[in-house]
């Protein structure tokens, strides 16, 4: 009897980036540093943004950049997942697929990013929190692809209010 689970590219790299987006999500939100080490550090009281926080007009943390219609964390998108079947080295041969994707900001909030990634503020990271996410959506995957589960992968574009793994 012989063992051969489908390892599907475009579903793994379906399946992680949607938990690396989602954790993403809910570390801008709950004010975290991107890593998950530690909070962000507050507003400057000084500041306009600063203000609105101690008058209770906006929360005090960072990545919340007052645009109510499009929070920053919520339009934090993963792009398309680009495939490219070339060959590839495997223990079995020269065959397979490629599949890769971002994790990025929307274009109306991609220069907020810039802005705070000058001033020392990550949003986005692959490493800390990033990296159990990782784990623990790999082992996930590697289950349900054993079990013969797997869903269909969605290639295309999705932000992280539309995640599947909220």
């Amino acid at each position: 009897m012989s063992f051969a689970p489908n390892f599907d590219a475009v579903a793994a790299a379906d399946h992680i980036s949607d938990a690396v987006l989602t954790d993403h999500l809910f570390s801008v939100q709950d004010g975290l540093k991107a890593d998950g080490s530690a909070l962000q550090p507050k507003l400057k009281a000084f500041g306009a943004q600063g203000q609105q926080a101690a008058e209770g007009q906006r929360p005090n943390i960072r990545g919340f950049t007052g645009r109510t219609t499009k929070p920053f964390s919520d339009n934090l998108e993963r792009a398309p997942i680009k495939v490219s079947r070339r060959a590839v080295r495997t223990s079995v041969g020269t065959e397979g697929t490629r599949a890769k994707t971002r994790i990025r900001p929307d274009k109306l909030h991609r220069g907020f990013v810039a802005f705070e990634a000058g001033r020392g503020h990550q949003y986005l990271y692959a490493g800390g929190s990033v990296l159990r996410t990782v784990d623990k959506a790999l082992t996930q995957l590697l289950g349900v692809m054993i079990d013969g589960t797997l869903k269909r992968a969605d290639r295309r574009m999705r932000k992280a209010k539309r995640s599947k793994s909220r």
